[in-house]
Formats: C-alpha cells, sequence, structure tokens
C-alpha cells in the first residue's frame, strides 16, 4: 500500500452516517472514493458526496455513490483532496 492509499484510507475514518461529503480530484481522492464505496457497501455507510470535478462525479456514480450538485447544497461536512507538491512563499 504506497502513502496515498493510506492517507485516504485514514481520512475515510472521519466520514460519518449522514455527511455531506467532499470529493477531490487525483489519485489520492480516487483511493479516498473507493473507500468510501467499500464502506457504503460493507459497512451500510450512510453519505452523500459532491464532487469538485465531473471526473470524480463520474468516478462516485460508477461506485453507486449518492452525488448532488453544488447547487443543492449549503455546506459540506468534509472535504478531502490530495496534495501533490506543497511550497513554502
Amino acid at each position: 500500500m504506497n502513502d496515498k492509499q493510506l492517507v485516504a484510507l485514514q481520512a475515510a475514518k472521519y466520514v460519518k452516517n449522514g455527511m455531506l461529503v467532499g470529493l477531490g480530484t487525483g489519485s489520492t481522492a480516487n483511493y479516498f472514493i473507493e473507500e468510501l464505496a467499500r464502506l457504503q457497501n460493507e459497512e451500510g455507510l450512510k453519505i452523500t458526496t459532491i464532487a469538485s470535478s465531473p471526473i470524480s462525479a463520474l468516478k462516485a456514480q460508477t461506485l453507486h455513490l449518492p452525488i448532488v450538485s453544488l447547487e443543492h447544497i449549503s455546506h459540506i461536512d468534509l472535504y478531502v483532496d490530495g496534495a501533490d507538491e506543497v511550497g513554502k512563499w
């Protein structure tokens, strides 16, 4: 298991039933989305998601995660994305 997978699995531990979860884009977010789908299927997790991109929305839909569009929400409980590079200005 690589570092991005480990981060995604750890982030998924913060997700609780009833949350609206924001889905980032990229490899770490993909692992996170996959883990949410696993939790939904195997442990009965009940969440709704919102995606930051069409790519993430398609992945969530493919894995049967409930997804809403931005104009239908007033808040996000948790948003998970990745960071491939961090710099100091």
